[in-house]
């Protein structure tokens, strides 16, 4: 007996696992220094499809309430919360922009910079780091730039504005045919 098969079966599986695969799943961090005690902060964002919204413990961080001026402070803030770690859900459907605050506190330097790696960047979405009056003043595109030295002490608070990218279109599914031949001639030992 000879069965073919078609794609039509294989499309269903094809599909389930380009959805499965299709989910954000990634993070970056901006590194904050400032101050004359050489302070670093590593403050990581991103996204999971096994994350939430909120605190998700062993993934996020939270972060400590700022030390009394002028001593350098960083921190990201997510929905009224301080975290140096704050990955939030992943989705594939869930595309839209997503807006942490950056929250920099300037020690007696005055000077705060921040950098990051914007390696691959740009195939995950948009990255924007702007001031909290619409980006008047200060608008970097993280994907193009790797760097900002901030020497103003009124810009205590940036947004950090990220749209993931959607999955990349998939490969055209290939022409897979195959055939099965069942032969009933074999008896138990393989022989004819």
């Amino acid at each position: 007996m000879i069965r073919k098969y078609s794609k039509a079966g294989f499309v269903v599986f094809y599909l389930l696992c380009l959805s499965l695969s299709s989910a954000q799943n990634f993070s970056a961090t901006i590194n904050a220094a400032g101050g004359t005690a050489g302070i670093n902060y590593s403050l990581t964002f991103g996204f999971s499809p096994d994350a939430t919204d909120g605190y998700d413990p062993g993934v996020d961080q939270y972060a400590p309430p700022a030390p009394p001026p002028p001593v350098f402070d960083a921190a990201l803030a997510w929905n009224g919360e301080r975290y140096y770690t704050q990955i939030v859900n992943g989705s594939a459907d869930d595309l839209v922009e997503h807006v942490w605050d950056v929250l920099l506190q300037y020690g007696s330097d005055g000077s705060i910079t921040l950098d990051w790696d914007n390696g691959g960047l740009s195939d995950l979405g948009t990255f924007i780091l702007e001031d909290a009056f619409g980006g008047a003043m200060i608008n970097v595109d993280m994907t193009q730039e790797t760097s900002l030295t901030l020497d103003n002490p009124a810009f205590t608070t940036l947004l950090l504005k990220v749209t993931p990218a959607g999955p990349p279109e998939p490969p055209p599914f290939p022409d897979i045919f195959f055939s099965v031949t069942f032969s009933t001639d074999l008896n138990w030992n393989g022989e004819e």
